[in-house]
C-alpha cells in the first residue's frame, strides 16, 4: 500500500466535503423518502422506522472506493469532519432528530445536565438517550460473522413473549439484511472497476474488496 498515494487520494475527496461546504439547513434528500414512508405509516413504531432507515440508507447510497486501499467504508453520506452525532441532515440522523422533541418532553432537567456535561467532555449516559456510542459484541462478529446474530435472532422469534419483542427482533434481521447489502454493493462497485482497472496494486485490493 502507498501511503503517501493514499494520502492524497484521501485529501483530494475529503477536501470537497468539508462542513464549510454544507448549510446548516441542508438535509440529504434521502430524509424526504424517509419521512414520507414515515408519514405514510403512522403506525410503525420506534423499531420499524430504524429498520426502515437502514433500508432506505442501504439501496440509495453511492459506494466510494479509494484506489490505494483494500478497505471499503466510505458511503458518501457524511461531511468530512462528521464524528457520529446527529447534526446537519445527515441520514443516518434522520430519526434521532425527527424524534428530539420527545427526549426534552420527557425530562427537560436530564436533558439540559446532559449537555451541560457534554460541554466539558463528561459523557454522561442516560438512561433514555445520548449522543455517543456503545460498541456491540466484537468478538462474537469477528469470530462468528453477523450472520450468527442474524441466526440467534430467527431462533429467538419463537421465544418472544410480547409483539413488542418479535418486533424487535425481526426490526434487528432487516438492520442485518441492510449491512448485507451494503457489503454487497460495495463488492459490485469493486467488480465492476476492476474490469478497467490497470494498476497492479489497484487490481489486487479491488479483488480483496469484491471477495470480502
Amino acid at each position: 500500500m502507498k501511503i503517501d498515494s493514499l494520502q492524497d487520494e484521501f485529501k483530494a475527496y475529503y477536501s470537497q466535503r468539508y462542513l464549510k461546504h454544507w448549510s446548516k439547513n441542508q438535509k440529504s434528500p434521502l430524509w424526504d423518502i424517509m419521512d414520507t414512508y414515515a408519514n405514510e405509516h403512522p403506525e410503525c413504531s420506534i423499531y420499524e422506522l430504524k429498520a426502515m432507515q437502514y433500508e432506505v440508507i442501504a439501496k440509495n447510497f453511492q459506494p466510494v472506493l479509494f484506489r490505494n486501499s483494500p478497505f471499503f467504508f466510505e458511503m458518501g453520506l457524511k461531511f468530512a469532519e462528521a464524528r457520529g452525532c446527529p447534526d446537519y441532515g445527515l441520514p443516518a440522523s434522520w430519526l434521532t432528530l425527527r424524534h428530539n422533541h420527545k427526549v426534552r418532553e420527557k425530562s427537560t432537567k436530564e436533558v439540559d445536565q446532559y449537555h451541560a456535561c457534554s460541554k466539558y467532555g463528561i459523557h454522561l449516559a442516560f438512561n433514555f438517550w445520548d449522543h455517543h456510542h456503545h460498541t456491540t459484541n466484537s468478538t462474537n462478529i469477528i469470530k462468528y460473522g453477523l450472520e450468527s446474530f442474524y441466526n440467534e435472532a430467527e431462533r429467538e422469534l419463537g421465544n418472544c413473549k410480547t409483539p413488542q419483542e418479535t418486533t424487535f427482533l425481526k426490526c434487528a434481521m432487516r438492520g442485518l439484511l441492510a449491512v448485507k447489502r451494503i457489503a454487497e454493493k460495495f463488492a459490485e462497485a469493486a467488480e465492476a472497476r476492476l474490469k478497467i482497472a490497470c494498476d497492479p496494486q489497484e487490481q489486487k485490493f479491488l479483488a480483496m474488496i469484491a471477495q470480502a
